[in-house]
């Protein structure tokens, strides 16, 4: 019984490790801003292997990094403007276009 405690354990150990482990698939999009919403936004994205350029809706949640030049900054205080440009990083793996971290310019350098 002991033995059969030890190996289910294991198992749960070594599952845990993997599912933490697991590599996050995350993608850089460069594009300029076309509009901002409550929770979300709009942004303009070049793709620079094909040259085509996307409407693409990003999610803005609490969890969004947000860095403007070097500090990192909430929603409210970014300043974010129509027409700037920006980097939106996202995780492929999951659903919904969720941002995990919005890059954009120090102020006075857009």
């Amino acid at each position: 019984m002991n033995r059969v405690k030890a190996v289910l354990l294991g198992a749960a150990v070594a599952l845990t490790v993997a599912a933490s482990s697991t590599p996050v698939h995350e993608v850089t999009h460069m594009g300029t801003v076309t509009a901002i919403r409550d929770g979300s936004i709009e942004v303009m994205v070049h793709d620079e292997r094909s040259g085509a350029e996307a409407s693409m809706t990003f999610l803005v949640t609490a969890e969004t990094k947000i860095y403007r030049g070097d500090d990192i900054v909430v929603m409210s205080e970014a300043g974010i403007e129509v027409g700037e440009r920006l980097a939106v990083t996202v995780n492929v793996d999951v659903p919904g276009n969720g941002a995990l971290i919005l890059r954009l310019a120090a102020h006075g350098h857009h």
